[in-house]
């Protein structure tokens, strides 16, 4: 999922200033499962808090002054494993994950074993430790406080079918007669090629769109998208839920509130370097922080990624939603 990140930065209008920012510390996520002492058998699922990393900065709207806003980037997460209770000084497994959750299957061709573990040995029973930390805009929370759990038995894993879903988003912003896109990530966690899946989207608790998961193979994801145009202002949840059946001890679903609005519009125009994530669109300055997010106007034709990028003008109509400045494109060039 995307998490909220506020950075610091100033914009004027048609020509972006200096970054200003401002980060205070952010509070580690907090470890979920599996809980202390606990006695496992792999496979397992590690589960931890999702983090909100605050930064502030301002954005002039109007050669008068500037409003406050934010950016959305994405948050990833540390989990280290270890044999020592201070974790660092012999970490036995480390890997970076886009979700609050993490399925270990200790197999051992897992690459995600440090140099500190055999080759080819993945953990034997016994007592481990385990942390995490957020990762984000290129810097990180501190770690968590450190877990504990025993690894019952030899410890190996046999080698298991599981599908998972790792994330679920908009392409842009929930807004009344607009259409957007709800992205689904589904990801092979397992030792095996996986087919045969249905994805099923739902908005409100409506099934808005079917879709067959085309054949993954381990370790890989695909993200799934689907038309949503809201009909109302407000909180709306939006879900996805995976038809498999597999080894998978997490359920096969995932959902994310959102807030549908029906903005007020300025039209402006705006300079910035083209960014794309997931499908979304954005206006950056130098420092690389997003200032608005791009849409597009009800029939323009933009195509914001022949840009991508690029440093461009946009003309169009500014509003915002969430805290968030939203640029609905009505034309575009490269400057």
């Amino acid at each position: 999922m995307r998490t909220l990140l506020r950075v610091a930065a100033a914009f004027a209008l048609l020509a972006p200033s200096a970054a200003v920012a401002v980060a205070p510390a952010v509070a580690p996520p907090t470890l979920l499962a599996p809980v202390s002492s606990a006695r496992l058998n792999p496979p397992f699922l590690f589960q931890w808090s999702a983090i909100s990393p605050t930064q502030t900065f301002n954005i002039g709207v109007t050669s008068r002054g500037t409003r406050a806003g934010q950016s959305v980037v994405a948050v990833s997460y540390e989990l280290q494993i270890s044999d020592r209770i201070d974790v660092a000084s012999h970490t036995l497994y480390d890997t970076i994950v886009d979700q609050t959750s993490y399925l270990f299957l200790n197999s051992q061709s897992d690459p995600s074993f440090t140099t500190n573990e055999p080759p080819n040995t993945p953990l034997v029973g016994g007592t481990y430790y385990w942390r995490v930390r957020g990762v984000f805009a290129g810097t990180a929370s501190n770690f968590s406080r450190v877990g504990q759990f025993t690894v019952v038995g030899p410890g190996i894993s046999s080698s298991i079918h599981a599908l998972g879903l790792s994330a679920i988003s908009l392409a842009g912003i929930a807004r009344v007669g607009s259409q957007t896109l709800i992205l689904v990530q589904v990801r092979d966690l397992g030792n095996f090629p996986e087919n045969g899946a249905t994805l099923n989207v739902l908005a409100g608790g409506q099934s808005i769109a079917t879709s067959d998961v085309p054949q993954l193979n381990p370790g890989k994801q695909v993200t799934i998208s689907a038309p949503w145009t809201p009909q109302g202002e407000g909180l709306v949840q939006i879900s996805a839920q995976l038809q498999y059946s597999d080894d998978n001890p997490k359920a096969h679903s995932i959902s994310q509130s959102e807030v549908v609005t029906a903005a007020v519009r300025r039209r402006t125009s705006m300079r910035g370097v083209i960014a794309e994530s997931l499908g979304s669109y954005s206006l950056t300055d130098p420092g690389g922080n997003v200032f608005a997010t791009l849409t597009q106007s009800r029939g323009s034709s933009v195509a914001f990624g022949l840009f991508t990028g690029q440093r461009v003008e946009v003309d169009g109509y500014l509003s915002t939603a969430r805290g968030e400045f939203i640029l609905e494109a009505t034309a575009i060039k490269k400057i």
